[in-house]
């Protein structure tokens, strides 16, 4: 399948298209790297099928009001409004027939026709609705203005009334926790009904992590956003990313009983005294798995073995926690392995600290516009055969020695490490974070870490 981002027949035609109303939002992934992002800034995709962008390119569309991918490239569904006022929509040849037929009998309709939705997923499953006439195929049991669902069994739906949800995925369950920190007790169907403004859950992801909460727009605000692919970090706008979670959330459709007070006193309590001062980030091995106390959602669930990065000491030999995954949660001392030698005190370790955390802040969905500039953290290589290359403008400035050093300041640094790194500079994959106009640009440049990544992976294959 050839993707039409590298063409800029797809970026011209998504230029001539109206941006969608304020907190209103459409994410439609597909199982290989198809991605359409609709918001009140625009549109940004990797892939629209031949027929739907030669539609688009006619400059007759004036917005796109839906868009979902099935399980095979010739399965889709794109709704979208025209510039005479009148609604229609686009399908794939290769959706399921019992789909094709419900949608056949809507089209008859322009009423029906109009509000017709229909959301795919992976083993040929999919929702297709209009008004109250819905058909539906392989969904997850107890499911609509919203429909999200994962094989796992997460899924979200919401519709005039309400909404329902459930996670089973520890991620997209810490972000909500998160999401929803500083409400007070209240109304809560009430509350997030009115300020959720998009919850998007892939399909096609292998453990249901890829997801995105997207909360309403306050003016002169950016919308506040939790954002996370799975294997990556996860990316956020909101200034105090923590996911320890009031008493009073409502976690999931299956929220579990908090602690009754018969656990020892290193149970975390909430308190209003000072903290102790942070400490400087630091590794440990977990000795143990699970959480010191099983239900207590805001401690971080470990692996024995797995390497956890303290950014803050919480008092009573508590501390907080960052996973390879970014999760952040309390994590007590007697189950932690400190490698004091690991002390992030030199400048190497410096240096890789301000790149990981600089990337976290700017590779966020839609926001890049320039490509980190590398030799910001590292440039130390002097071979004069590196020294010629660095020096072309089409180059990162940096070479495999200089990337080499800098990422071996952490202490993941592995084969494996740097095979899940890789990922992120897969250039398809890397287009996500571009600004409108600017991906192919910027792809160029993702694919010359993604190549650098790869010969230091080969280092440890010899």
């Amino acid at each position: 399948m050839s993707f039409a981002s590298r063409d800029t027949t797809l970026i011209e035609a998504l230029a001539k298209l109206d941006p969608l109303e304020p907190n209103r939002y459409i994410i439609a992934l597909g199982p290989v790297d198809e991605q359409f992002i609709g918001s009140p800034s625009g549109y940004i995709a990797t892939y629209i099928p031949p027929s739907f962008l030669s539609i688009v390119s006619a400059g007759t569309v004036k917005k796109i009001i839906w868009a979902s991918y099935g399980c095979n490239p010739e399965s889709f569904f794109f709704g979208y409004e025209l510039r005479d006022g009148g609604y229609t929509f686009d399908i794939g040849p290769r959706v399921p027939q019992e789909l094709q037929s419900f949608v056949d009998e809507m089209s008859g309709s322009e009423n029906l026709r109009s509000r017709l939705r229909v959301q795919l997923g992976a083993n040929k499953s999919f929702v297709a609705w209009s008004r109250t006439t819905w058909i539906c195929s392989n969904i997850p049991l107890k499911l609509v203005h919203q429909l999200q669902w994962h094989a796992c069994g997460s899924y979200y739906a919401k519709s005039s009334i309400g909404f329902a949800w459930n996670s089973k995925s520890e991620p997209m369950h810490h972000a909500w926790n998160d999401m929803w920190k500083d409400l007070s007790n209240g109304d809560f169907q009430r509350i997030i009904g009115k300020e959720l403004a998009s919850l998007f859950i892939s399909p096609y992801s292998n453990e249901g992590d890829t997801f995105a909460l997207i909360k309403q727009q306050s003016p002169g605000h950016d919308p506040p956003f939790i954002v996370h692919f799975e294997g990556e970090p996860v990316h956020s706008n909101l200034e105090q990313y923590h996911t320890a979670a009031p008493e009073n959330v409502p976690s999931s459709s299956n929220s579990v009983a908090r602690n009754d007070g018969t656990c020892p006193d290193q149970r975390v309590q909430p308190t209003s005294a000072k903290r102790e001062e942070a400490a400087p980030s630091r590794m440990a091995t977990s000795k143990k798995v699970g959480r010191p106390h099983s239900l207590e959602e805001r401690e971080l669930k470990l692996k024995k073995g797995e390497r956890v990065t303290v950014i803050e000491t919480m008092g009573r030999d508590w501390f907080m926690g960052v996973n390879a995954k970014g999760i952040k949660g309390y994590v007590h001392g007697s189950w932690l392995d400190f490698d004091e030698r690991k002390m992030y005190k030199d400048g190497k370790a410096a240096a890789y600290l301000q790149f990981r955390d600089d990337m976290k802040r700017l590779l966020v969905p839609g926001g890049l516009h320039d490509f980190p500039v590398m030799t910001n953290y590292v440039n130390a290589c002097d071979k004069v055969d590196c020294k010629r290359r660095k020096e072309d403008p089409s180059s990162l400035g940096i070479c495999i020695h200089d990337l080499g050093t800098l990422l071996s300041a952490s202490d993941s640094y592995s084969y494996e490490w740097l095979k899940d790194g890789r990922n992120l500079w897969h250039p398809d994959r890397f287009a996500r974070f571009c600004q409108a106009g600017q991906a192919e640009r910027l792809k160029l440049r993702a694919e010359c870490m993604f190549v650098m990544y790869g010969k230091l992976m080969d280092k440890f294959r010899t």
